[in-house]
């Protein structure tokens, strides 16, 4: 099964934290980890374990974030289609507590795929037997 999803991309810098702070509190991380996130790419990586391969048709910034993004969507089994974008990649910082819990604090505008971005091969969707769309 071909599938394919159309989406933002973001980095996530995690934080586990006891519980997440009040106004005005200080909460002290015990484990913390980073990496690609966002509608579009966390669907991505679920479909590709779902059928061992899935294309994101998205935007990255062109800076160090939007590589790494990148490196690691393709390392997790997906097929990244990537307009580039001048501006910085959007990064998100997490706080999640002991019960699961997720508190996302996102910085810079959202990089969204559009129809007039030239350099994806929108062409492809026709191929495939299932595309999603996310925010």
């Amino acid at each position: 099964m071909r599938v394919a999803v159309v989406g933002h991309v973001e980095w996530i810098r995690f934080a586990r934290v006891d519980r997440v702070p009040a106004t005005g509190q200080i909460a002290h991380a015990f484990d913390d980890w980073q990496q690609a996130g966002g509608g579009g790419g966390v669907e991505a990586v679920q479909l590709a374990l779902l059928a061992d391969e899935a294309h994101l048709f998205t935007v990255l910034g062109n800076d160090e974030l939007g590589r790494r993004a990148c490196e690691e969507l393709e390392s997790r089994g997906v097929v990244v289609h990537a307009a580039p974008d001048e501006r910085p990649q959007r990064w998100a910082f997490t706080q999640v507590d002991d019960h699961g819990e997720r508190t996302i604090t996102t910085v810079g505008p959202k990089l969204r795929p559009r129809g007039h971005d030239e350099q994806l091969p929108w062409h492809e969707l026709a191929s495939m037997d299932v595309v999603f769309f996310v925010a």
